[in-house]
């Protein structure tokens, strides 16, 4: 029997009431969302928490999540975007200290998650330093067999072509460029 069933009246006939004050009127739409009768007043002692702080907050999987019930409202932010999640705030602290624990349990695997977090950042930043310099000394090899094999580096000085065929010679190196038509 869902919370806040009481068999009273006529006929053993049921009637819903407040799960927390007992009063006969109730919110049809958050006893069909979420499961519990409350009234007007209850109601808005009831916190609703949307899906991605619930996950952050409570440390709370889709499957945690999905157990439960939920209103689904248009997104504030953007119309267009997919509707927003929103749960009881007390149903899902209640599913995360079935999980975690009480909430020192909790800060703790909070606290774990972020160490571990900042660990592989830390580790990516020095595998990419760490890449940057293989990068670099390789560079610089090919850049001493380049000067060892044919001489100073330098930024090539052409003369003009005075062959036929229209190439252009460096001056310093003789390396030949070859004349691009252009259309």
């Amino acid at each position: 029997m869902p919370d806040g069933d009481s068999s009273a009246g006529e006929g053993g006939r049921g009637t819903k009431a407040c799960s927390r004050c007992g009063c006969l009127s109730y919110s049809r739409e958050y006893f069909e969302a979420f499961g519990i009768a409350l009234c007007d007043s209850c109601k808005r002692d009831e916190k609703l928490i949307n899906k991605s702080l619930a996950k952050q907050k409570y440390l709370v999987t889709d499957g945690d999540l999905s157990r439960l019930g939920s209103l689904s409202k248009e997104n504030p932010r953007h119309r267009e975007w997919s509707k927003m999640k929103l749960y009881l705030e007390s149903q899902v602290s209640e599913v995360s200290r079935l999980k975690h624990g009480d909430e020192e349990d909790l800060e703790h695997t909070r606290d774990e998650r972020i160490r571990k977090r900042i660990l592989k950042r830390q580790e990516r930043r020095v595998e990419t330093k760490l890449k940057n310099e293989r990068k670099g000394k390789r560079l610089k090899v090919v850049k001493e067999k380049v000067e060892r094999d044919y001489g100073e580096a330098h930024v090539h000085t052409f003369r003009a072509p005075t062959s036929p065929d229209g190439n252009w010679v460096c001056s310093v190196c003789g390396f030949v460029q070859q004349e691009v038509e252009e259309f």
